[in-house]
């Protein structure tokens, strides 16, 4: 049977000093990984809006999810550039025994880059805590058709829980070395701050049991009757949130080889990246799956329309056309019954003799009162009220200078030529002129 050391046995010795030519794989890998993370958010992104033409909240979130990425590339290369405090410092004076400016040299950077690992770690937390939650969103979406208060609490929960251990991780990363201890190298800092196993520790706990509550929360949901999807589809998308087991294996495993090594600098970032383009792969599996097979949410396509829909189409344009005939007919003999009305009306009132039609008589009394008011104030400011100017000459003259101007040739009648009938002999002889 064999026997693993115990945990403490892993405290007291430093890895032996590493150049930058010997790290160059591993930064290699990191690269690696970040890049094919980079693609598959392109790939959703562009995916999601070419199918419906809009992003939704989680799809944001992950185009977010590539500034903490970013700068933990920043900081992974200029940790594996300049080395940190990790490090055997017996074996470190040897490879400088002969050189004491070189030694110099290489124990400032190490300082360094003793300060890069912090934010290479807590950028870590921060893309992981993105990715996890961005699970949750698609998950809510999913059961939107059942969000009811119990599963709007259980969300509630499982994010808290995400936010907990984000912040857990941080204040570990930032509890486990004093100031003094973080960046010094010689003399070396104690076990505990160099190895910095508290937040490794911490962080694969916090980040396994996330993945576990991410893949059996959802069950009863998804497995309830309630969900109105048909079994395949349930059975993959239990199968896809599965996928979070997986991750929760390599953040274990994780912590195990790196302990096992040291906490050598070069195995701590190799699997960080593998266990960040892991939770990348889960995050973003169900969506890039069901682009894969032309499933999911689509936008409506234009498609031309068939024989009948285009009879249909040209039948209703040709009613629309009739209707509008119709109308304009029905409003023109309005129009005529209007003109004839008023015709009969003036004759019958003895307003027709003389060869003076009804239109012309419109046109006469489209002289405006307001005209008429102008007309009389200009009078009275020229002291003209007494001139012997009737009323009715006043308006005559005005409606012939209206008619004038705008190019008319039609004069006005005047009074005298308004042929009135005495049609039921209330007038005398005399009083019809």
């Amino acid at each position: 049977m064999v026997q693993h050391p115990p945990l403490t046995a892993y405290l007291s010795p430093a890895p032996p000093p590493r150049t930058y030519r010997d790290d160059h794989a591993t930064l290699l890998a990191s690269y690696w990984c970040a890049g094919i993370c980079i693609a598959a958010f392109v790939f959703r992104l562009f995916g999601r809006y070419v199918r419906i033409e809009k992003l939704y909240v989680d799809d944001l979130l992950m185009a977010a999810s590539v500034v903490p990425l970013a700068v933990r590339m920043v900081f992974v290369h200029l940790v594996l550039q300049w080395g940190t405090n990790n490090v055997d410092v017996d074996q470190l004076k040897d490879m400088y025994k002969d050189d004491e400016r070189g030694l110099r040299a290489d124990v400032g950077r190490r300082e360094r880059g003793s300060g890069m690992v912090l934010g290479a770690r807590v950028a870590l937390a921060g893309y992981i805590f993105l990715q996890k939650y961005s699970i949750t969103l698609f998950y809510s979406r999913l059961i939107s058709q059942l969000y009811t208060r119990k599963y709007r609490l259980g969300l509630l929960y499982i994010r808290l829980f995400l936010l907990f251990s984000f912040i857990t991780t941080l204040i570990t990363i930032f509890a486990t070395c004093t100031s003094t201890d973080i960046t010094r190298v010689i003399p070396p800092p104690s076990p505990r701050c160099r190895t910095a196993f508290p937040p490794l520790l911490a962080t694969a706990a916090l980040s396994s049991t996330a993945d576990i509550i991410l893949v059996f929360a959802p069950l009863p949901t998804l497995l309830s009757r309630q969900l109105r999807i048909k079994w395949y589809r349930r059975l993959r998308i239990v199968i896809s949130f599965s996928l979070s087991l997986g991750c929760a294996a390599v953040s274990a495993y994780r912590a195990y080889i790196t302990i096992t090594h040291h906490g050598a600098q070069q195995t701590r970032t190799m699997w960080a990246s593998i266990e960040l383009l892991t939770a990348t792969f889960v995050a973003n599996a169900v969506v890039i799956n069901s682009f894969a097979r032309d499933t999911g949410e689509k936008k409506v396509k234009f498609h031309p329309p068939t024989d009948l829909e285009r009879e249909v189409i040209l039948g209703q344009r040709r009613r629309r056309r009739e209707e509008a005939g119709e109308k304009w007919a029905r409003g023109k003999s309005w129009e005529m019954e209007d003109e004839e009305e008023e015709e009969d009306w003036g004759r019958g009132m003895g307003l027709g003799g003389g060869g003076v039609e009804m239109t012309e008589m419109r046109e006469t009394a489209s002289v405006s009162v307001a005209e008429w008011e102008e007309e009389e104030e200009r009078r009275r400011r020229a002291g003209k009220r007494g001139s012997g100017e009737s009323t009715w000459e006043m308006l005559e003259r005005v409606g012939s200078e209206r008619m004038g101007s705008v190019g008319g040739d039609m004069g006005v009648r005047r009074p005298e030529h308004v042929v009135l009938r005495d049609v039921g002999g209330l007038l005398g002889r005399g009083q019809i002129k």
